[in-house]
């Protein structure tokens, strides 16, 4: 008969496994947009500390559940400390991100933007037919132009 402790490493080993495949491409992409944020040797860190907040919550799910639980009390409450510390490192560099984005854009703006200016950068951020860019970029030349071309063209 295999020992339990051993068996359960093992389990752990697999679930970690099946656990990172799945997590894995939702982290890389927080980490990937931090990076352009910081510099290479803060970013070189956040990546050696992907895995480990994988491995981190892995283990937290099967100490929670496991009949040994009593024995592992103190393991389980480092594990979710460091666990918290990480998400905590996290939050922050997505702040620092989001924040120096806002700075660059008061830096090359004339004041704050205004909604319509918002607008306008988020649709010609994203591929729009010719239609939608006349009536986002124009939206004058638009409500006054001669509607009954628009809509024997477009057939709205």
């Amino acid at each position: 008969m295999a020992d339990p402790v051993t068996a359960a490493a093992a389990a752990i080993g697999w679930g970690l496994k099946a656990v990172g495949w799945v997590a894995s491409p939702v982290i890389s992409d927080l980490f990937r947009k931090s990076s352009s944020f910081l510099g290479f040797n803060a970013s070189e860190k956040l990546r050696q500390l992907e895995p480990k907040i994988l491995l981190l919550e892995r283990v937290m799910e099967m100490v929670a559940e496991s009949p040994h639980r009593v024995r592992l009390q103190q393991l389980f409450e480092d594990l979710k400390t460091a666990f918290y510390e990480a998400e905590d490192i996290l939050d922050d560099v997505e702040y620092h991100r989001l924040k120096k984005e806002v700075q660059d854009y008061e830096l090359t703006s004339d004041g704050p933007p205004s909604t319509m200016d918002l607008l306008k950068h988020k649709v010609q951020s994203l591929a729009v037919s010719p239609l939608t860019n006349k009536v986002v970029c124009h939206p004058q030349a638009f409500l006054f132009s001669d509607f009954s071309l628009a809509l024997k063209t477009y057939r709205v």
